[in-house]
């Protein structure tokens, strides 16, 4: 009963293969319709991907203007002190007494406030000196325009004009 159940199966299966079969021969189950090889499947081709573009390279920082490096460094430097202030603090408050904590703790407030108003001013005199850097920039345009003459005298030299 296996065998009549697989034969008929083996028919229902060859009969797409007959059915696609363009030679007209009227071939066998599983010909094909060219001999003894199975049709063969060729994929269509895939495009070939683009190349990745190049990443541009990162724009150059202006340089800060030595009075600005100055007041950073300024700052940076009080900021260290105050670190170092405000830990010694805490040192002393681990072998303080409940009113010594207490006095410690209003200290390390008043010195948090201080570092607040110090970073707030040297952020005040840094952006003002910029915006004075920035009005002076249209005066320099004789400099930069001297500058790129130079350099045009210097590629017309190079070229032997």
């Amino acid at each position: 009963m296996t065998w009549v159940v697989t034969a008929v199966g083996l028919a229902v299966l060859a009969l797409p293969l007959s059915a696609d079969d363009n030679s007209g021969s009227g071939g066998t189950a599983g010909s094909g319709g060219n001999g003894d090889q199975p049709p063969v499947v060729v994929p269509p081709e895939k495009p070939e991907k683009p190349e990745k573009p190049e990443k541009p390279e990162k724009p150059t920082r202006p340089e800060l203007p030595q009075e600005i490096k100055a007041l950073l460094e300024q700052f940076r430097a009080e900021h260290r002190a105050a670190i170092e202030e405000w830990m010694q603090k805490v040192r002393e408050m681990r072998e303080a007494t409940k009113e010594q904590r207490e006095q410690l703790r209003e200290q390390l407030r008043q010195l948090l406030e201080e570092q607040k108003q110090k970073r707030e001013q040297i952020r005040e005199q840094i952006r003002e000196r910029l915006e004075q850097l920035a009005k002076e920039l249209p005066d320099r345009r004789e400099l930069i325009e001297a500058a790129k003459e130079h350099l045009r005298a210097q590629k017309r030299h190079a070229k032997g004009e």
